[in-house]
């Protein structure tokens, strides 16, 4: 690798990653907040690099790489991988127009550039296995990118869980387990990552699931982003997927306190007045009264975290 900024981080991280220390240091995505810094063991990390390597079929042939910022868990897994299974790592600038090596085995996204090659199905026959992970995947991105040939996978998991612990493959509507995971809810529905052989066994976490079995779940949204409207829980995650075929810019649902619903689901859109009013006039087609917001708004750009998640705020 040269002397770019990626490759200094590269070199500090392995840095970090070979000295006498148990814990390598990083941030949460800070979707929720401000970003915490947390230290995570390398025997978690390793442990998870083996597996992935194990379900991609990882060995010294192969190349992985991730185009997300260095500090993102992702692509420290992305190294760890390299690291563990004697890969090769390429080194990838972080940016949403992706310029790839020749083949990769398993290259890790956020969804922002996942739309990159969607609009670019040539690039589809250099990616063995695409990782899409940092913030939920749209229906529509997924099933565009299988069409284009891509193999993808969605991702599960967080900074404290080493990334993945679980993932969503194809056309498939559930998550299944990694290797050592199994799943719990607590009494709020919400998901707690049993991992016997991990550090983190026993993480509560806000997301929203519907249990099939132990392995796997049905990703239902975050409890933090719950609106009880009128008595009603409306998810916002589950909505925009049923809006996203009536709204043609991007957009999310939000609740915002309402003297006759208490909490009235509001729908923020990317752009001017003129998207908004365009937006309020495709939801009069939309069938369910109950949960179709009651307004909409317009933010000129939105805000996302380091990995590409969308700060969900009111205007």
């Amino acid at each position: 690798m040269g002397n770019t900024p990626t490759a200094v981080e590269y070199i500090d991280f392995v840095s970090e990653w070979r000295d006498s220390g148990n814990h390598i240091s990083a941030h949460t995505s800070g979707s929720t907040g401000t970003p915490k810094e947390i230290r995570l063991l390398k025997s978690d990390m390793r442990r998870s690099a083996a597996c992935a390597a194990r379900m991609f079929g990882l060995d010294e042939s192969c190349v992985v790489a991730s185009a997300l910022p260095f500090s993102s868990i992702a692509t420290k897994m992305a190294v760890v991988r390299h690291l563990v299974a004697g890969c090769r790592y390429a080194e990838i600038a972080p940016s949403n127009e992706l310029r790839l090596p020749p083949h990769v085995d398993l290259l890790s996204v956020g969804p922002s550039q996942a739309l990159y090659l969607l609009e670019h199905p040539e690039l589809a026959r250099r990616i063995k296995h695409l990782l899409v992970g940092g913030a939920p995947m749209s229906a529509q991105l997924r099933q565009g990118l299988i069409r284009c040939g891509y193999d993808v996978y969605e991702s599960y998991g967080m900074t404290e869980t080493c990334s993945n612990v679980a993932l969503r493959h194809g056309n498939d509507d559930y998550f299944t387990a990694n290797d050592g995971i199994s799943f719990d809810l607590d009494p709020r529905g919400c998901l707690i990552v049993r991992a016997p052989e991990y550090s983190f066994d026993g993480t509560v976490t806000n997301d929203l699931a519907e249990l099939i079995s132990p392995e796997k779940f049905r990703w239902l949204g975050r409890f933090d982003n719950v609106i009880n409207s009128g008595g009603i829980k409306i998810f916002p995650e589950m909505l925009e997927k049923e809006l996203a075929a009536y709204i043609g810019v991007p957009f999310y649902i939000i609740g915002r306190p309402d003297p006759k619903w208490g909490t009235a689901v509001v729908m923020v859109v990317e752009g001017d007045d003129i998207a908004a009013e365009e937006a309020r006039k495709a939801l009069s087609s939309f069938p369910d009264r109950v949960r179709c917001p009651k307004d909409v708004v317009a933010i000129r750009h939105f805000q996302h975290t380091s990995t590409g998640k969308v700060r969900r705020i009111m205007p």
